[in-house]
């Protein structure tokens, strides 16, 4: 049996069919997809952002110190409307660290700064940190 060109013609147009089809299925799947996962994304994104801000703000109200003035004054900015500058995030995480490797912070203090140096390094991105931190 031999194969002519109209039924060759028949099978190709068939299986570019076929193709076209699970193409087109293909896209519209992988777009809704892609958006679905996209809304989980941002709606994490905003329940991490609350969780860390919590985080945030009572680590600032268990760090704060009559004996530690310059450090209360960044807690008081945390605690107030939440926002430092880059700079002074920076300034906090130094300060932060200084406290820790002092040995002047409890135990518990010691676990607070370190959950709000992580903290504040995460806000504000702080990727160049420890340059800043070696450079003073």
């Amino acid at each position: 049996m031999q194969i002519g060109l109209s039924e060759l013609s028949f099978v190709i147009g068939a299986m570019g069919l076929i193709l076209g089809a699970l193409s087109y299925f293909r896209k519209t799947y992988v777009a809704n997809d892609f958006a679905e996962t996209k809304k989980d994304v941002e709606i994490l994104k905003k329940q991490m952002d609350l969780f860390w801000g919590v985080i945030e703000k009572e680590m600032s109200k268990l760090l704060h110190s009559p004996h530690r003035p310059i450090l209360d004054a960044f807690l008081d900015r945390n605690l107030g409307d939440g926002s430092l500058t880059r700079d002074e995030a920076f300034e906090l995480v130094a300060l932060l660290q200084k406290l820790i490797d002092s040995g002047d912070l409890s135990g518990d203090e010691v676990s607070y700064a370190t959950l709000l140096m992580a903290t504040t390094v995460a806000k504000y991105e702080l990727d160049e940190y420890d340059a800043k931190v070696v450079n003073h």
